[in-house]
Protein backbone atom coordinates (compact mmCIF):
# COMPACT_ATOMS: atom_id res chain seq x y z
CA UNK A 1 0.00 0.00 0.00
CA UNK A 2 1.35 3.43 -1.15
CA UNK A 3 1.19 5.90 1.30
CA UNK A 4 -0.43 9.41 -0.19
CA UNK A 5 0.70 11.74 2.62
CA UNK A 6 2.38 14.59 1.67
CA UNK A 7 6.23 14.01 3.57
CA UNK A 8 6.86 17.21 5.46
CA UNK A 9 10.92 18.66 4.62
CA UNK A 10 12.95 17.62 7.29
CA UNK A 11 12.41 19.51 10.53
CA UNK A 12 15.58 19.59 11.74
CA UNK A 13 16.42 22.96 10.05
CA UNK A 14 13.00 24.17 11.51
CA UNK A 15 14.45 23.24 14.51
CA UNK A 16 17.68 24.84 14.15
CA UNK A 17 16.07 28.46 13.25
CA UNK A 18 13.45 27.98 16.41
CA UNK A 19 16.34 27.22 18.67
CA UNK A 20 18.37 30.51 17.32
CA UNK A 21 15.39 32.87 17.29
CA UNK A 22 15.39 31.74 21.32
CA UNK A 23 18.73 32.13 21.42
CA UNK A 24 18.89 35.46 20.36
CA UNK A 25 15.69 36.60 22.22
CA UNK A 26 17.56 35.73 25.45
CA UNK A 27 20.86 37.26 24.44
CA UNK A 28 18.86 40.56 23.84
CA UNK A 29 16.95 40.42 26.95
CA UNK A 30 20.72 39.95 28.94
CA UNK A 31 22.31 42.83 26.71
CA UNK A 32 19.62 45.34 27.41
CA UNK A 33 19.33 44.60 31.31
CA UNK A 34 23.39 45.61 31.34
CA UNK A 35 22.80 48.62 28.64
CA UNK A 36 20.49 50.09 31.01
CA UNK A 37 22.87 49.17 34.20
CA UNK A 38 25.71 50.53 32.76
CA UNK A 39 25.33 52.72 29.24
CA UNK A 40 23.78 55.99 29.20
CA UNK A 41 20.70 55.38 28.11
CA UNK A 42 19.32 58.44 29.46
CA UNK A 43 19.49 61.97 27.78
CA UNK A 44 18.62 65.19 29.82
CA UNK A 45 18.45 68.26 27.60
CA UNK A 46 18.09 71.64 28.61
CA UNK A 47 17.44 75.22 27.13
CA UNK A 48 18.66 78.52 29.03
CA UNK A 49 17.92 81.67 27.98
CA UNK A 50 19.88 84.25 29.51
CA UNK A 51 18.53 88.26 30.87
CA UNK A 52 20.63 89.14 27.97
CA UNK A 53 18.91 87.61 25.14
CA UNK A 54 21.79 84.66 25.14
CA UNK A 55 20.51 81.38 24.39
CA UNK A 56 22.52 77.96 25.77
CA UNK A 57 21.57 74.54 24.70
CA UNK A 58 22.78 71.29 26.28
CA UNK A 59 22.03 67.72 26.56
CA UNK A 60 23.63 65.40 29.38
CA UNK A 61 23.50 62.04 29.04
CA UNK A 62 23.32 59.46 32.49
CA UNK A 63 22.38 55.51 32.96
CA UNK A 64 19.54 54.47 34.70
CA UNK A 65 21.12 54.62 38.04
CA UNK A 66 22.27 57.95 37.60
CA UNK A 67 18.85 59.18 36.18
CA UNK A 68 17.28 58.31 39.22
CA UNK A 69 19.85 60.11 42.01
CA UNK A 70 22.07 57.74 41.87
CA UNK A 71 19.56 54.41 43.44
CA UNK A 72 17.26 52.21 41.97
CA UNK A 73 13.96 51.49 43.98
CA UNK A 74 13.71 48.19 45.16
CA UNK A 75 11.26 47.17 42.90
CA UNK A 76 12.98 48.44 39.97
CA UNK A 77 15.58 46.21 41.18
CA UNK A 78 13.78 43.12 41.49
CA UNK A 79 12.28 43.71 37.63
CA UNK A 80 15.70 44.36 36.01
CA UNK A 81 16.61 40.60 38.20
CA UNK A 82 13.66 39.30 37.31
CA UNK A 83 14.24 39.77 33.36
CA UNK A 84 17.25 38.83 33.31
CA UNK A 85 16.30 35.75 34.84
CA UNK A 86 14.20 35.06 32.38
CA UNK A 87 16.69 35.94 29.79
CA UNK A 88 18.89 34.00 30.73
CA UNK A 89 16.20 30.94 31.47
CA UNK A 90 15.63 31.73 27.34
CA UNK A 91 19.35 30.76 26.55
CA UNK A 92 19.09 27.75 28.85
CA UNK A 93 16.26 26.02 27.71
CA UNK A 94 17.08 27.10 23.80
CA UNK A 95 20.64 25.51 24.13
CA UNK A 96 19.52 22.39 26.57
CA UNK A 97 16.13 21.42 26.12
CA UNK A 98 14.57 19.40 23.02
CA UNK A 99 11.74 18.66 21.73
CA UNK A 100 8.14 19.48 22.64
CA UNK A 101 9.81 20.12 25.84
CA UNK A 102 11.97 23.47 24.64
CA UNK A 103 8.59 24.65 22.74
CA UNK A 104 6.52 24.65 26.03
CA UNK A 105 8.71 25.86 27.95
CA UNK A 106 10.04 28.90 25.42
CA UNK A 107 6.47 29.71 25.39
CA UNK A 108 5.85 30.30 29.17
CA UNK A 109 9.34 32.28 29.12
CA UNK A 110 8.40 34.51 26.29
CA UNK A 111 4.38 34.81 27.67
CA UNK A 112 6.61 35.90 31.03
CA UNK A 113 8.99 38.54 29.08
CA UNK A 114 5.82 39.82 27.07
CA UNK A 115 4.31 40.49 30.14
CA UNK A 116 7.37 42.28 32.09
CA UNK A 117 7.77 44.41 28.85
CA UNK A 118 4.13 45.36 29.02
CA UNK A 119 4.31 46.06 33.09
CA UNK A 120 7.27 48.70 32.34
CA UNK A 121 6.06 49.51 29.04
CA UNK A 122 6.22 53.04 29.00
CA UNK A 123 9.80 52.95 30.17
CA UNK A 124 12.60 50.30 30.36
CA UNK A 125 9.84 47.32 29.47
CA UNK A 126 9.81 48.20 25.78
CA UNK A 127 13.32 47.55 25.58
CA UNK A 128 12.59 43.98 26.78
CA UNK A 129 9.73 43.26 24.09
CA UNK A 130 12.26 42.22 21.01
CA UNK A 131 13.62 39.90 23.22
CA UNK A 132 9.92 38.31 24.05
CA UNK A 133 8.92 38.40 20.37
CA UNK A 134 11.97 36.77 19.23
CA UNK A 135 11.68 33.69 22.25
CA UNK A 136 8.20 33.16 21.31
CA UNK A 137 9.01 33.26 17.74
CA UNK A 138 11.39 30.19 18.41
CA UNK A 139 9.10 28.70 20.29
CA UNK A 140 6.12 29.02 17.55
CA UNK A 141 9.05 27.54 15.14
CA UNK A 142 10.26 24.60 17.29
CA UNK A 143 6.65 23.44 18.17
CA UNK A 144 5.77 23.46 14.36
CA UNK A 145 9.33 22.64 13.02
Amino acid sequence: MENHLVRRPDSTWMQSIGRWSALLGGIWGVGVTFALLFLPVVQYCQSIITSAGQQFNGCLNKTLIESQGGRLEPITWIYLAAMLALSLIAVAVALRAKGRARSFLLLFVGILLGIGGVIAGFSIGVFYLPAALLVLLGSVITFTG
